[in-house]
């Protein structure tokens, strides 16, 4: 009889412990645009959290330009020979093409395998830390590893205090239940709002 009342005391608990949120439906495509660009860049983040958010796509269609920019002032005022100038712009435009070809294209078609209907993602704050399940992940993260949990425009990212540790994320829609599983577990001190920037 004391086990059979152990075990009902440990479901409990755990139910009450645990607080989860069930994401049913895939976010817009800028929540993994601009998770994509914080996973890219953790390290900065790591160190600077109130570091300005960009759009993945965004901020390397930026990058083009300037590349562009950059050649076009070589072309008009460095190159004078023409043998010297289609050469440059051949190797420019092998340049452009590689870099539509390998980020852009890589960096949509991540985020159209996102924004795929995966099944169903259980997001767990509890006492040890979040957890992440879906069919395909299992991230674990303790409270300890967890540096900053930041809230932007369209996402809200932990940030783990190391490369170590993977970056786990959930779409801003869920900002109540997030805040409120923090103030729960006395976590309000990793909370930083990056939404305004």
């Amino acid at each position: 009889m004391c086990n059979f009342i152990n075990c009902i005391s440990s479901v409990i608990l755990f139910l009450v412990i645990n607080m989860d949120i069930k994401v049913t439906e895939r976010g817009p495509k800028a929540f993994y645009d601009e998770f994509l660009y914080i996973a890219f860049f953790v390290k900065k983040f790591i160190k600077n959290p109130n570091s300005r958010v960009h759009r993945m796509t965004h901020y390397l269609i930026t990058n083009l330009v300037l590349l562009l920019a950059a050649f076009l002032l070589m072309l008009f005022f460095y190159l004078k020979d023409k043998d010297t100038y289609v050469l440059a712009v051949l190797c420019f435009l092998t340049f452009v093409f590689l870099f539509v070809l390998f980020y852009l294209v890589i960096m949509l078609k991540r985020i159209s395998i996102y924004k795929k209907k995966m099944g169903e993602v259980i997001f767990s704050l509890n006492k040890t830390g979040i957890t992440y399940k879906s069919e395909e992940l299992g991230i674990d993260l303790k409270w300890e590893n967890i540096k900053y949990a930041l809230i932007n425009k369209y996402s809200i990212v932990f940030i783990p205090s190391s490369t170590n540790y993977l970056i786990t994320s959930i779409d801003i829609k869920y900002k109540e239940d997030i805040i409120k599983g923090l103030k729960k577990y006395k976590k309000m001190d990793l909370l930083i709002d990056n939404s305004e920037r």
